[in-house]
């Protein structure tokens, strides 16, 4: 009575089992909540889990290749906004190849992969408390804080793509145009990538275009800015704020083109006397 109860409740790598010192075959914990089922059916759970794995691997390094080559192509263009994109990296962390040879070996895979996607998930959830503390630093003007709240954020969870925005607005309140540019740059490098354009994520696009926009227009880049925000207005076409901005360029771009031509007028009289 007790070598059974013993045997009943002896946990092996999350697997109980029952009347395994009877012969009696064994009775498994199924991925169901609160299901028993057979040896066969266990392991055939776990091989369907871990092709689910290697699929989502798979995926995985697809798009890092596709992620690599268009940096490639982007280097350049990147380049004329200040922007270093090759130390960019899309993937968080480096997977491992699923080969597994027994049972012992996809129980351990299996167990691995579980624990890997929990703390995924436990440091998204860090993120987004995060990401809420820097909003209310946002809102009350201590921009410094938020700014470090996001870059913790992004720390914790580097697909998060509304951290990048939310950070460059921070940056944008504290003048650091580099750093708006270079995130704004991140959010809309990856819907160029991989939503084939900025219209899935309208709205995360619009507010990266607009505030890459009101960048470049701090690093007096007037003829990129104007580009950015024309983009935007084609999202949100008549959007008032954004003819407001691409006014406000048009202006800068005026007083720009009329100082150039005080300069090179009184060069040549320079040159005259």
């Amino acid at each position: 009575f007790f070598s059974f109860f013993f045997f009943f409740f002896q946990a092996e790598d999350g697997i109980r089992v029952l009347g395994r010192a009877r012969g009696l075959g064994g009775v498994y914990k199924g991925q169901a909540r609160g299901t028993w089922v057979t040896r066969e059916e266990h392991l055939s759970e776990l091989r369907a889990k871990l092709c689910e794995y290697k699929e989502q691997n798979c995926v995985k390094h697809q798009k890092q290749a596709k992620w690599n080559n268009w940096l490639k192509t982007q280097a350049v263009r990147c380049a004329k906004m200040g922007v270093d994109i090759q130390r960019w990296s899309y993937v968080e962390e480096e997977e491992r190849e699923l080969g597994v040879k027994d049972e012992v070996e996809i129980v351990k895979v299996v167990k691995e992969m579980e624990e890997k996607g929990r703390k995924r998930e436990e440091r998204r959830k860090e993120a987004e408390a995060m990401k809420e503390n820097g909003n209310v630093h946002i809102k009350n003007g201590k921009y410094k804080t938020a700014y470090k709240r996001y870059s913790q954020a992004i720390e914790l969870s580097k697909d998060y793509l509304v951290l990048y925005t939310n950070r460059a607005l921070a940056s944008l309140k504290l003048g650091n145009w580099i750093d708006v540019i270079e995130d704004c740059t991140k959010v809309l490098s990856y819907c160029e990538c991989f939503d084939e354009g900025y219209t899935k994520q309208k709205d995360l696009c619009f507010k990266a275009l607009t505030r890459r926009a009101v960048g470049l227009q701090g690093m007096r880049r007037y003829d990129l800015a104007k580009a950015d925000a024309e983009e935007a207005l084609r999202l949100y076409p008549g959007l008032d704020e954004t003819v407001k901005l691409i006014k406000k360029i048009n202006e800068d771009i005026e007083i720009e083109k009329k100082a150039i031509d005080v300069l090179k007028s009184n060069k040549s009289n320079d040159q005259l006397q």
